[in-house]
């Protein structure tokens, strides 16, 4: 019985392999055009402040990531180390501002996902040289891609389908709605999110992610905010004294 298990498994193996190939060689779209994908990666490489969180939930396991903050184990927060540790992941991490492309290079990678992390177009043609690149989803500003293409754009740049992205990305939205029918009360309410930061509030945009996170609940942004003078950062900074609560009637 025990040979006919493993015989079995085996059968299993042979037949997926082959079944994720067939999805590739996939195409990507994004703001600086297109990327070609020729085979399954297995060495992905994060570049962005948090996509390895989007690459655990896919079920894929980086060899390297970036810090941002905190200084947490592999560059990963509580609510994503799980997923990483049922992967085996341990990545190597990237420390300091910007991209360190000699780093990014040492890591041997065959596919490198740089979308929420400031990328020019100078470079994303120089990491482009190392290995195929995929930066913010075609149809949106950088920093603006909400969640959903952001995971869209990594599993099919890492499956060749967006399958497990769909799964997801339905299963939120399910418990989005469920928030939504537990609270009606916040139905129509204003609010956004605030940064503290040199002396100044910066009340965030629609496009940005918290933002986004709010809009699911049922809350409305401030339209003024989008039509800022600071437009082009995402973001309003405000005087000190005339911020008031973001929860308003």
């Amino acid at each position: 019985m025990n040979r006919k298990i493993a015989f079995a498994a085996m059968m299993l193996l042979l037949t997926a392999a082959p079944a994720a190939a067939q999805n590739f060689p996939v195409t990507v779209e994004h703001v600086y055009g297109t990327t070609t994908i020729e085979e399954e990666p297995v060495r992905v490489v994060s570049v962005g402040m948090h996509e390895q969180d989007f690459l655990y939930a896919l079920g894929v396991a980086p060899i390297g990531v970036k810090e941002w903050w905190g200084e947490r184990p592999y560059a990963t927060w509580p609510w994503a180390d799980e997923a990483r540790e049922e992967l085996g992941a341990e990545p190597e991490v990237m420390y300091g501002s910007g991209i360190n492309f000699e780093w990014v290079a040492a890591q041997q990678p065959d596919l490198i996902i740089a979308i929420y992390v400031t990328m020019d177009e100078a470079s994303y043609e120089l990491l482009s040289k190392i290995a195929p690149v995929v930066v913010t989803p075609a149809g949106y500003e950088h920093w603006g891609a909400p969640w959903q293409a952001e995971l869209t754009i990594i599993d099919e740049a890492t499956s060749g389908t967006t399958e497990k992205s769909q799964a997801i990305i339905e299963a939120l939205a399910e418990r989005y709605a469920a928030v939504r029918a537990e609270y009606p009360e916040l139905q129509g309410k204003t609010g956004t999110n605030i940064y503290y930061r040199d002396g100044v509030f910066i009340a965030w945009g629609s496009d940005d992610l918290a933002s986004k996170f709010l809009a699911d609940t049922g809350l409305v942004l401030p339209p003024e905010l989008d039509t800022s003078p600071r437009r082009t950062t995402g973001s309003k900074s405000v005087p000190k004294t005339s911020i008031s609560w973001t929860w308003t009637s």
